[in-house]
């Protein structure tokens, strides 16, 4: 695959899968309303949640720009 020289291992991971990410999100989002978790630990998932799940759409974000370059426009009249 032509993006792994240009995206880091995590976020190769994180494009292939997105569902972790999603995951993450979903789980920092719903561990402040569970009151018997401590809320250093609240934050900490809400933290984490979040930096995986902007990992996710960025690399996502860098999968599609290079797909773009990729591409080559074909032009209209072919001699």
């Amino acid at each position: 695959m032509a993006t792994t020289t240009k995206m880091s291992d995590t976020k190769m991971i994180l494009t292939n899968n997105p569902s972790i990410g999603f995951i993450a999100s979903l789980i920092a989002f719903i561990t402040p309303f569970i009151s018997a978790v401590l809320p250093i630990v609240q934050l900490l998932v809400a933290v984490v949640g979040l930096i995986i799940g902007l990992l996710t759409v960025e690399a996502k974000w860098k999968e599609r720009q290079l797909n773009k370059k990729k591409k080559t426009p074909k032009a209209k009249y072919e001699n």
